[in-house]
């Protein structure tokens, strides 16, 4: 495999449970992909775009990606902080649950209509972050700055820690804002 792609499309690429070494793929398409259980060792993604891929496991050890979108894909179980900087993705209407991006620098990160279950956000800077009709069930957000983050019509967002995080001027839809009242030991009526 030649080490830089450029303007490629990859359609229905099965690859799975191997390394992939130092490669970079610059403006390339990825459809109906499954690289489930690879591992993406020192490689660069720049303005790539993934569509119904099996991302599930996916290792990404010293890897930058760099203005990239996923949609509609299976990302399960993704250690996101293994990554090297510049790091920036967008993820709509995909599974990222199970995965950790703790104590990453994620300024304007956009997970919008995805399911993201048990996702470790915390210590992360998620300023201007938007997270729009998101499920975030048992997703935890300790000591996260979610400044100007955007929660509109997201739900189960109670890990969000607002005694220990930035929280100024983030959005969110009522009712589910009431969730986050959970901590302070008080009765609403």
């Amino acid at each position: 495999m030649e080490n830089l792609h450029q303007d490629k499309i990859f359609d229905k690429i099965i690859y799975k449970d191997v390394v992939v070494k130092e490669k970079e793929f610059i403006k390339c398409k990825f459809t109906h992909c499954d690289f489930s259980n690879i591992t993406f060792e020192d490689c660069e993604f720049e303005d790539c775009f993934f569509e119904n891929c099996n991302l599930s496991s996916l290792k990404v050890k010293y890897s930058r990606f760099s203005n990239v979108t996923f949609k509609s894909c299976k990302m399960i179980g993704i250690a996101w902080d293994e990554a090297s900087l510049p790091f920036s993705i967008t993820c709509e209407n995909s599974n990222i649950s199970y995965s950790s991006f703790y104590g990453m620098k994620l300024k304007k990160m956009k997970v919008c209509k995805c399911i993201a279950h048990d996702v470790n956000f915390s210590e992360a800077d998620l300023q201007l972050s938007k997270f729009n009709y998101t499920d975030l069930q048992d997703s935890i957000f300790q000591n996260t700055n979610l400044m100007k983050a955007n929660f509109e019509n997201a739900v189960n967002y109670n890990g969000i820690d607002l005694l220990n995080g930035k929280i100024k001027k983030a959005v969110f839809s009522m009712p589910e804002a009431l969730v986050l009242l959970r901590n302070f030991d008080i009765i609403l009526k």
